[in-house]
């Protein structure tokens, strides 16, 4: 990208976050363009994910447990480096905060334990970064079965 301006600084916006940009200046005149600076190379800050992560399924693996399943979201949206993921549950119906786990960044499931039987959940995940929480996945819903198969 060229950005020409007569001043001598210049505040460079709407860039991606989490991106790397090179950097040159060059004067230009009459004559023509002069010999330019450098190559100056500078990173943006990055930011919370900007999309949820995707492919989240939710298994009903026994009466008292669920597997959640997932992957991060799409590279362009991690917006920095993930560092975890929330996943949060609460029983259907039940509109109080529920039970929020955290995970570590290189997680892709995680079983949610110790739960009730016969008993209708709701869990979604949203993935972050050291900037904070990016979005949710939509809610799915699951029902741990009335008591165990053998």
């Amino acid at each position: 990208m060229e950005v020409r301006t007569r001043m001598t600084s210049m505040r460079l916006r709407e860039l991606d976050e989490y991106s790397e940009y090179s950097i040159r200046v060059a004067a230009i005149n009459t004559n023509g363009v002069g010999l330019s600076t450098p190559e100056v190379e500078a990173m943006t800050f990055s930011d919370r994910p900007s999309a949820p992560p995707q492919n989240f399924t939710l298994e009903v693996s026994s009466s008292t447990s669920l597997v959640v399943r997932w992957q991060p979201p799409p590279h362009q949206d991690h917006n920095g480096i993930i560092t975890g993921y929330k996943i949060r549950r609460r029983s259907k119906g039940d509109n109080k905060k529920g039970e929020t786990v955290t995970t570590s960044g290189d997680r892709n499931d995680y079983a949610l334990i110790d739960l009730e039987k016969g008993t209708e959940y709701q869990v979604r995940v949203a993935a972050m970064t050291a900037n904070g929480t990016g979005p949710h996945t939509p809610w799915l819903t699951a029902t741990t079965f009335s008591e165990e198969f053998r």
